[in-house]
């Protein structure tokens, strides 16, 4: 649109590798089932070490989604934009929905 300056265009982001998250969550699933299990078996000691095995893969998961880098997607979420004074705003907002204003700047999104 003329008159629209863009600073700065916002993606959606993603991990980079969403099946190894999913691969430990599976395993820490599978350790609280065999601990269930082993409970109703009445092998208490056996179902203490399962769910301990579990607990620690879920501590694995955490550690590892906060340190997996992410990744932009295709998906564009919003532009930062510099609005001239000879654009009409009824016209902008027709395009986009504005989310924040910081001083001269724009936060705004594309109305689908």
């Amino acid at each position: 649109m003329e008159g629209v300056t863009i600073i700065d265009t916002i993606y959606r982001m993603k991990y980079s590798s969403p099946w190894v998250l999913y691969i430990i969550a599976g395993i820490a699933v599978a350790y609280f089932i065999a601990a269930i299990i082993s409970a109703m078996d009445n092998l208490p000691t056996l179902a203490v070490i399962l769910t301990c095995l579990g607990l620690a893969f879920l501590i694995i998961l955490l550690i590892i989604a906060s340190l997996m880098p992410k990744v932009p997607t295709d998906n564009i979420i919003a532009y930062r934009v510099l609005i001239d004074d000879n654009v009409k705003m009824s016209e902008f907002l027709q395009h986009y929905e504005i989310i924040k204003q910081e001083g001269l700047t724009y936060l705004v999104k594309p109305i689908s």
